[in-house]
């Protein structure tokens, strides 16, 4: 999906330049690609998972950075030790905590709800918890 996006311009020139009815039905299929290329992709679990081996390696993570990540990253939060998991759903599960109107509706939301659901509210922090996380923090020396 992203190496085919340079040549979207390429196409789009050579299109321009001969008849180009075909250009608004690739620029279409290519927008399709794109957005289900994303979606299987998922970056903000990728980024979670990513961060997280990193931190089984190191124990240090930006607790920040993770915290900030979108309800796509939830599955792979949750394997996060607390207070670190605490903290890093605590966003996440105040950005769900009003339902969804139906034409906003996503499976990456949905499926943070029923594992947030499923964690029960004691799984979910708050600052207190991002505080004693921030021992692990990344980006700040130790003192």
């Amino acid at each position: 999906g992203f190496f085919v996006w340079p040549l979207f311009p390429a196409g789009l020139g050579a299109g321009l330049l001969r008849r180009g009815e075909w250009v608004p039905r690739a620029a279409v299929g290519l927008t399709v690609v794109m957005l289900v290329s994303l979606a299987v992709l998922n970056p903000d679990g990728y980024a979670a998972r990513r961060n997280i081996a990193r931190f089984e390696e190191t124990s240090k993570i930006d607790i920040w950075y993770v915290r900030g990540l979108s309800a796509d990253a939830t599955p792979a939060l949750v394997t996060l030790p607390d207070p670190l998991r605490r903290c890093a759903l605590s966003w996440i599960a105040t950005e769900l905590a009003e339902p969804d109107p139906w034409y906003a509706w996503n499976l990456g939301r949905a499926r943070a709800r029923a594992v947030l659901a499923e964690l029960g509210p004691d799984a979910v922090g708050d600052i207190d918890d991002c505080e004693a996380a921030e021992r692990f923090d990344s980006r700040r020396p130790r003192r």
